[in-house]
């Protein structure tokens, strides 16, 4: 998000653009064309359509309410005509019968009740999705934080193989926009399938799946679309998989998205997951939130209903509803009921409750205003949601954090490294997510020289160590060499060792106090990694909410800057704060809350 100047400046600078497209600037379309060109930049497909102008030129499409320009809406086109073919010549539905016998053993109904606040959690939802999806040619699953997404996939997984014995592990693709998330899938799924009921047979290809890239997928090549590319997979070489999975689908962004749906097989069924609230893709995005808002624009028809009362029980209609957002018709574009499930029962608010309640605040759409969410940070017990006023504040909690990282780290060196289970729970504790490089930079030299100042020394007081900190500049940078207990993150995909950009890791070296010579990965069960080896990586002691999007820690802490609002909005702090699962600790500079939640008012 910017500010009125700042897009007036960016807008004027695409003037002499349309200008070369359509002619002078008092070309009706002139001002609308420029400023199209300019949110295309900016990875924006669309714009609101111009009260009062009709018959846009060629190089404007209209779209409804919205403007696009003619690639982006060819791309939509594809994957609007791909979702309606494919629903309305679907494959023979599996007994229902059948469907609740297995879908009973696999994910039996459970209630978890938390006293005194009365809170129940139930897997209704989960079993419901994976009974609508399970044999639909195409399906949506939304929902958000910790709501068992990879479970109800892992579950949808289970029971296709149950239900299709012919179902082998090279007819599933699994799937995500990014390295990142598709390594992170692999371990969710394999976790996921440890909470279900799996015969032999089903966990053997469940945790044999490993999930790749769209593009890998796809395949993607060099070659210019006039010579036959970019992709080896497409409508006239399809993929050979029957059953194909999605995964963070709102970080793809609509080009990728068609291109993945024409590619399917047209004997394949597509499941797509994703929170449609969460942050888009960095190109012209928004497919998820147009494919849940047409499944949700309708109540089911008969026969959906009819169906998922047989497999999951006479209530099973009403709380498909409950998982969608509310009932929205629009003319724009047909619903299509039935084509998504949501949830909305957050397993995760069984230990941190509040999640629910700071996510409903910030999530698109919310009327919630800055003071309502200072309320109710204020509210909470300060162990799991923290207001930290001032960014001194701010830095000594994180010390804290980064203090206990490097004690763990302590046990390890190069040559003794921790097994997987032990590096994924260290990385796993805490985070600090900031807005722009020019923090993460601050951040990684601070705690740089937390490394280098504290030594040798196991036990340490954050108090004590802060004054011999030095106060950094704004554009500081870490310099020198990493030293043991460094996290990392990597900036660039590595096929040949399997790493991908936006993977995490720790440095290490002799022991502490010293120079880190390897790098280790959760994931990785091979030998150390020499750092040399690595192509492009940086400290992670903080990361922007972009690289932190698909992943989790126990204990998140988020810096936003004095004008957030020419940087953030809603659906961009959702995701930072999202990444949540235990205790929040948000240091709020300046006007920062207000400029997100309140941008009517101040500007």
């Amino acid at each position: 998000m910017s500010t009125p100047a700042a897009e007036h400046v960016s807008i004027q600078r695409f003037h002499a653009l349309a200008s070369a497209i359509i002619g002078p600037d008092d070309h009706p379309w002139h001002a609308s064309l420029a400023a199209l060109l300019e949110a295309a930049s900016r990875g924006v497909g669309s714009l609101p359509a111009p009260a009062g102008l009709a018959d846009p030129p060629p190089c404007v499409v209209r779209d409804g309410d919205a403007i696009l320009l003619p690639r982006t809406h060819a791309a939509w086109q594809r994957v609007r005509s791909c979702i309606n073919q494919r629903r309305a010549t679907p494959p023979p539905r599996f007994p229902h019968d059948l469907v609740a016998r297995h879908l009973d053993h696999i994910l039996p109904a459970q209630e978890y009740h938390r006293d005194p606040n009365g809170l129940i959690i139930d897997n209704s939802q989960q079993r419901l999705a994976a009974a609508l999806l399970v044999d639909a040619p195409v399906g949506v699953l939304t929902g958000g934080p910790g709501t068992g997404k990879t479970t109800s996939a892992a579950a949808l997984l289970a029971l296709a193989l149950a239900l299709d014995a012919d179902l082998q592990a090279d007819a599933i693709l699994v799937c995500a926009p990014t390295g990142k998330a598709a390594n992170r899938l692999r371990q969710s799924l394999r976790s996921s399938a440890a909470r279900l009921n799996l015969d032999a047979r089903q966990t053997q290809i469940i945790s044999s799946l490993r999930p790749s890239t769209i593009h890998s997928a796809l395949g993607w090549t060099p070659k210019a679309v006039e010579d036959g590319g970019p992709w080896r997979h497409h409508g006239r070489s399809p993929l050979r998989q029957r059953l194909v999975i999605m995964d963070e689908a709102s970080m793809a962004d609509v080009e990728l998205f068609a291109a993945l749906v024409d590619a399917l097989h047209p004997d394949s069924r597509l499941l797509i997951l994703g929170d449609r609230d969460q942050l888009d893709s960095v190109q012209a995005g928004g497919v998820l939130a147009e494919l849940v808002a047409r499944g949700a624009a309708a109540d089911l028809p008969a026969e959906l209903a009819d169906l998922l009362r047989q497999r999951c029980g006479a209530e099973a209609a009403q709380m498909w509803r409950k998982g969608l957002p509310p009932l929205a018709h629009s003319s724009q574009h047909d619903s299509l009921p039935g084509l998504a499930a949501g949830l909305s029962m957050s397993f995760r608010a069984m230990a941190a409750p509040w999640i629910l309640r700071v996510a409903e605040l910030v999530r698109p759409g919310s009327n919630a205003n800055a003071e309502a969410l200072r309320r109710c940070l204020r509210q909470h017990d300060d162990a799991q949601l923290r207001l930290l006023p001032t960014r001194q504040d701010t830095h000594l909690h994180c010390i804290q954090h980064w203090l206990a990282l490097r004690q763990v780290s302590a046990q390890w060196h190069a040559n003794q490294p921790p097994d997987n289970d032990q590096l994924q729970a260290a990385l796993d504790q805490h985070q600090l997510i900031v807005v722009s490089n020019q923090q993460v930079q601050r951040a990684n030299a601070l705690g740089h020289h937390l490394l280098r100042v504290s030594g040798a020394a196991l036990d340490i007081d954050p108090a004590s160590i802060l004054p011999q900190l030095p106060r950094l500049p704004a554009h500081a940078r870490m310099h020198g060499p990493l030293w043991h207990g460094t996290p990392i993150i990597l900036q660039a995909n590595d096929r040949g060792l399997d790493l991908a950009n936006g993977d995490i890791g720790m440095a290490l070296g002799a022991g502490l106090g010293q120079p880190a010579s390897v790098a280790v990965f959760p994931g990785r069960s091979d030998a150390p990694l020499p750092l040399a080896r690595l192509s492009d990586y940086r400290s992670a002691h903080a990361i922007t909410i972009h690289k932190s999007q698909g992943s989790e820690w126990a204990h998140v802490s988020i810096d936003l800057p004095a004008h957030a609002g020419d940087l953030l909005d809603r659906r961009l702090l959702y995701t930072a704060i999202t990444r949540a699962s235990q205790s929040l600790a948000l240091h709020p500079s300046g006007n920062s809350l207000s400029d997100i939640l309140d941008p009517a008012a101040t500007s």
